[in-house]
């Protein structure tokens, strides 16, 4: 199994900003991230590089999110 340290970024984060927002009575945190080019290792077809960039940014959005409370 690979550890994080082998893992290949497939994304940058430019900015990470904490935000309010009042019509949704919530607060998130808003992205800013770019989308690298396929390592050489990694699948150079341009969909599936896509998706799995896609997919890594899910991972990390998702990473910290706190449960909904009513």
């Amino acid at each position: 199994m690979a550890s994080d340290d082998d893992v290949v970024p497939r994304f940058t984060i430019d900015s990470e900003t904490d935000r309010q927002y009042s019509r949704f009575n919530t607060r998130g945190t808003e992205l800013t991230v770019r989308l690298l080019p396929p390592a050489v290792e990694d699948n150079p077809v341009a969909l599936t590089h896509f998706q799995a960039s896609v997919n890594d940014l899910f991972d990390y959005a998702l990473r910290n999110v706190d449960d909904m409370t009513w």
